[in-house]
């Protein structure tokens, strides 16, 4: 569903730091991966040069076996491998994998198929995939694309995955970046690290505090194309547990004939939004969902997208609505107990 669709710049993100000496209050990761890049701040430690150096290692080791799973540029990954098999057998697979599908076909099921992990034939069709076509598909092209789209054709069981159509192609897009940061962080707290911040491509997990009991800031960017992203704000927000994730249909999308077309698709219609939903924020217990609802939500438009939200237990959500030009805001009744004070 979207690889970014959002620069969520962590506020008061705290600089690289100097590895002179042992001691010192944080320290700062940063590197490329899924496509984007990563940012990780651990906050109130210690760390000598060495274990840097070897826990650096360590979290590029846990990230490229996550791109190993799921990025469908990877022709040897495993969901490339699931896509590229052309029958209904059986395949094995990992239980990383099967984790992410099952949160997925969740979600798919509780919007009724607007949100569906069987979309990547139309994400490659639009031009938003691993293949780039010259043109955008036909009304006869779509009806054919189609048949082979529906999270029904698709049977999870334990670690055994079925299509039940030959040529069903997946694509996790839309939460694999969030698993992706879960991941990083029970990895760090194995580490015992007790106050740290994880970013992917503008998703992000916080545990603990940024410094001095103050919680971790983060700013969701303007969904205006003339906004630079990093600098212009909607809100600020203050995090010190759990996931966020934004969807927007502003940065990744391009233009055929004077239509923008985002790259965040209705799996129902095949076709690009049209509701006036500029971006969704989500914040859940964990990045994976907060993932995963944030791309469901922009999909459903908001009325539909703000009563399923008021139904999930643990679940924030904040719509920001572009209407004649100009933005409205909207927000679920516990969303506002994030919310930054302004000076």
């Amino acid at each position: 569903m979207k690889i970014t669709t959002l620069f969520m710049l962590i506020l008061l993100f705290l600089s690289a730091c100097s590895l002179e000496n042992a001691s010192f209050k944080s320290v700062k990761f940063s590197g490329n991966t899924m496509g984007t890049t990563y940012h990780i701040t651990l906050s109130d430690t210690s760390i000598s040069d060495g274990d840097y150096s070897n826990l650096l290692t360590q979290i590029d080791s846990v990230l490229t076996q996550i791109n190993q799973t799921f990025s469908t540029y990877i022709e040897s990954s495993e969901i490339s491998q699931f896509n590229q098999l052309h029958s209904t057998k059986s395949m094995r697979i990992s239980t990383d994998f099967a984790m992410v599908l099952s949160t997925a076909l969740k979600v798919s099921r509780e919007t009724q198929g607007a949100f569906d992990p069987t979309v990547m034939p139309l994400i490659n069709a639009m031009g938003f995939g691993y293949t780039k076509p010259n043109t955008t598909p036909t009304a006869a092209q779509l009806d054919s694309i189609t048949m082979n789209i529906g999270y029904e054709y698709i049977r999870l069981d334990s670690n055994l995955l079925h299509k039940t159509r030959p040529k069903v192609q997946l694509d996790l897009s839309a939460n694999a970046k969030g698993f992706g940061i879960d991941k990083v962080i029970d990895f760090l707290k194995t580490k015992r690290f007790k106050h740290l911040l994880v970013e992917i491509g503008g998703e992000v997990s916080a545990f603990g505090n940024k410094y001095r009991n103050e919680k971790w800031q983060i700013g969701i960017d303007t969904p205006n194309l003339n906004a630079q992203p990093g600098k212009d704000f909607s809100r600020i927000i203050s995090l010190n547990k759990g996931g966020m994730a934004t969807s927007g249909d502003y940065r990744n999308y391009h233009e055929v004939n004077g239509v923008r077309i985002s790259h965040i698709l209705d799996a129902q219609t095949s076709l690009p939004l049209t509701h006036g939903l500029a971006s969704v924020t989500v914040i859940a217990q964990d990045a994976m969902t907060a993932d995963a609802y944030a791309t469901a939500f922009m999909i459903l438009g908001e009325t539909r997208a703000m009563k399923l939200a008021e139904s999930i237990p643990d679940l924030e959500a904040f719509f920001i609505v572009r209407k004649n030009g100009k933005y409205f805001e909207n927000w679920t009744k516990g969303f506002e107990a994030y919310f930054v004070a302004s000076n």
